[in-house]
């Protein structure tokens, strides 16, 4: 493997490490500063997000849209750093009548405020082939996106983030997703 390959291949890690491994300014006191809390909401302990994602599969002969729904929870380690356990339940809006469902392990990093940076690894059992057929393959691979949390009250608030799937359905076949849409966590 390349040096190139290898290092596209880790940029990912670094980037969802780097929250983990930046200093966080104390007071004289000791106790962590915030500069308000909108800025650095608290974010451990327990978490779940609701979240609503239209988008769509890219197949050799076009686009298929779909449609997915994710049910994450997990535990905030730090104020800069969740880990969770994203369900997924969805469809696509052609000729593919069956459910959608999948499974992701998702690590989320908070670069700035609400900017985070989230990627995960996992499978969903219906990938579609071409664009006007019914026939389905098992994806396995994962995710990785970005987007902004607003704090609405102390334990909840409201996202908009973007998502890219890549998932192999095959030895040699790989299947991309793009899904744009809002989500509501509780903290």
């Amino acid at each position: 493997m390349t040096y190139g390959r290898t290092l596209l291949r880790l940029a990912p890690l670094a980037l969802l490490a780097a929250p983990l491994l930046a200093p966080s300014r104390a007071h004289a006191s000791g106790e962590l500063a915030r500069a308000s809390s909108y800025e650095t909401p608290p974010r451990k302990g327990f978490y779940g997000e609701l979240a609503l994602r239209p988008g769509a599969v890219v197949v050799p002969n076009g686009l298929v849209p779909a449609l997915r729904h994710h049910l994450t929870f997990g535990a905030g380690l730090t104020d800069r750093f969740k880990l969770g356990m994203s369900l997924q339940i969805g469809g696509y809006l052609e000729t593919i009548s069956k459910p959608v469902l999948g499974m992701d392990v998702l690590a989320t990093g908070y670069l700035w405020r609400g900017l985070y940076l989230r990627g995960g690894f996992g499978m969903i059992n219906r990938m579609p082939l071409a664009k006007y057929s019914s026939e389905t393959r098992a994806g396995y691979g994962g995710t990785v996106g970005f987007g902004y949390e607003w704090t609405v009250k102390k334990a909840a608030g409201i996202g908009l983030g973007v998502d890219l799937d890549t998932r192999l359905i095959s030895a040699h076949r790989v299947r991309h997703s793009f899904f744009v849409g809002l989500h509501f966590h509780f903290h």
